[in-house]
């Protein structure tokens, strides 16, 4: 296992895995058909945050690609110094182990997943909730590793020392309080989404519209690829056993995110147990559906929000999306059908017009 974020940021890893290889591949897959094949993006890839990641820059030609690739780099390692639970210098590993009632001045990026993460935990109910780090580490899913599942007694303990009112945050001193010294906090379902949108910014800080970013499955692109062009992305059909797609998204200016329990869980006294975790309940969640792709302006609430939509189930998942316009793609599981695709009308709307 690479260092970093560790098995927790792998968490939509398999979503959309095609995404830089279908970027890459020119001609159909590439773009519009009819089109001549455009020059391939240029390629900066390598292992950060616990899995891979990918950059694609396509338009104007790329006049120095190590200095890109360095501050692609130095982009990722800034979100995964401050938010990996596995690092014990970050923000959120010092606040894990900071008494109650006492300020901790943290980094302004930090406060702002905070708050997001407050956000889309507000808008879904509570079914996305960074509070629930004890119950991650009990479950198996954390830096710790015990040897079964936790005693029902034990959740119930924990769950007492999660929730948003345990966690106080003055954004102007840029500064965290635990009213609970218990409370632990994992943002392993938001974190790599920023990171996804902090380099974003990086690449059109130096200039570049044009490009895709995928960390681990997270995903967001630019500009088309080239004029008529839009960038294809694939969404993975959610069978542990093999990598097959299911659907090709063809998308610009977007972030994308998917999140499934069908390759990260823990296998205990016979009993499979998904990564997510349900906050309402301190158990992993269950419910119909198998995966849930999210498209966004921002990966980092892609990525909360679809994790949100695994644990809602399909019927809420849905009513949610139509009531907040929320383009959203859920797969759940039909014994006669195989996999049965269900659509937000946002999510409609969007594939009809070309997802620009």
């Amino acid at each position: 296992m690479v260092k970093g974020l560790g098995p927790a940021y792998v968490q939509h890893a398999a979503g959309s895995w095609l995404s830089v290889s279908l970027a890459f591949a020119g001609g159909a897959l590439g773009g519009c058909t009819g089109k001549a094949p455009s020059p391939d993006p240029v390629p900066i890839t390598g292992r950060a945050m616990g899995t891979s990641f990918s950059v694609a820059v396509a338009g104007p030609a790329v006049a120095d690609r190590g200095r890109l690739a360095m501050k692609v780099r130095e982009a990722i390692d800034r979100v995964d110094s401050l938010m990996s639970t596995y690092r014990e210098d970050s923000d959120i590993s010092k606040l894990n182990r900071h008494p109650a009632g006492h300020p901790l001045q943290v980094s302004e990026e930090t406060l702002e997943v905070l708050e997001a993460a407050h956000r889309v935990g507000e808008l879904t109910g509570g079914a996305f909730d960074v509070t629930v780090g004890a119950l991650v580490d009990a479950w198996g899913f954390g830096p710790a590793s015990p040897a079964g599942p936790p005693d029902p007694q034990v959740v119930l303990e924990l769950q007492r020392a999660t929730g948003w009112d345990k966690l106080e945050l003055d954004r102007r001193q840029r500064v965290l309080r635990k009213m609970d010294a218990r409370l632990q906090i994992d943002l392993s379902g938001i974190a790599k989404g920023f990171a996804v949108d902090q380099v974003a910014e990086t690449l059109e800080d130096a200039g570049h519209r044009s490009y895709l970013v995928d960390i681990g499955g997270e995903v967001r692109v630019g500009a088309e690829r080239a004029p008529g062009r839009l960038w294809r992305i694939g969404v993975e059909r959610p069978e542990p056993a093999g990598r097959l797609v299911h659907r090709i998204l063809a998308v610009s200016d977007t972030a994308m995110a998917t999140s499934g329990n069908y390759r990260n869980f823990r296998e205990r006294q016979g009993r499979r147990y998904g990564h997510v975790l349900d906050p309402r309940t301190g158990n992993p969640s269950e419910t119909d559906i198998a995966s849930a792709t999210v498209l966004d302006t921002s990966a980092m609430r892609a990525d909360a929000v679809a994790t949100a939509m695994l644990v809602l189930g399909s019927e809420k998942a849905i009513a949610l999306a139509e009531r907040e316009g929320l383009p959203i793609l859920l797969l759940v599981a039909d014994v006669s059908a195989g996999w049965v695709q269900i659509e937000s009308s946002a999510f409609r709307a969007r594939m009809s017009a070309g997802a620009r």
